[in-house]
């Protein structure tokens, strides 16, 4: 009884073997299936990022524009506050965009870069809120010796990052063969001077 339940089984597992190797074969004539990604969505990839980057342009100019107003200091420990919050809110949409396509990572990383150095530059404001609550004409000496030492280096870090973006996002145009609208305008350069 033993030996013809083994003999069974084992010619089970022969009819078994057979019918995978049959299987096997038989998938390997079948074509192989492709996955063609339109362009369409590198270009919202693109859009994407380019909709939350002009949304932390914005939030920097809304402080600037106080800046040239010289707002009281109040008013700009607020403004600064919130736009720090508005900054972080970008921060975690560019972090649920994925991405798309060669250079598409590098892309995605140097829009945070972009969005993390203007975090910084909201914190400038805030800590510097009495300072640019006085005419620049009207500054101490040592107002402008802390200007520069401790308020300049964010403004330049943010002029970095967002130069570096624009290298990104041109790589990633040369990826997939596309033409888009550049990030970078002089806005940037416009931005450092003006502070």
């Amino acid at each position: 009884m033993k030996k013809s339940l083994i003999a069974l089984g084992m010619f089970s597992l022969a009819l078994i073997a057979c019918e995978t190797k049959e299987n096997k074969e038989e998938s390997k004539n079948e074509p192989v299936k492709t996955v063609e990604i339109s362009k369409d969505s590198y270009l919202d990839f693109n859009d994407a990022i380019v909709v939350e980057i002009t949304e932390a342009q914005a939030i920097l100019n809304t402080l600037k524009d106080l800046d040239d107003k010289n707002v009281s200091e109040e008013e700009m420990i607020l403004a600064a506050s919130d736009a720090k919050e508005k900054a972080k809110s970008v921060k975690e949409n560019l972090k649920n965009i994925i991405p798309s396509g060669k250079g598409s990572e590098d892309y995605l990383v140097a829009a945070i870069g972009v969005v993390e150095a203007t975090i910084n530059v909201t914190q400038v404001y805030n800590d510097f809120a009495g300072t640019l609550s006085i005419p620049e004409d009207e500054w101490t000496e040592s107002q402008i010796m802390e200007w520069m030492n401790m308020a300049e280096p964010p403004f330049m870090e943010y002029q970095d990052a967002f130069t570096h973006l624009g290298l990104m996002q041109g790589n990633y145009a040369a990826y997939q063969n596309l033409e888009i609208e550049s990030l970078v305008v002089a806005d940037t350069t416009e931005e450092v001077e003006a502070i």
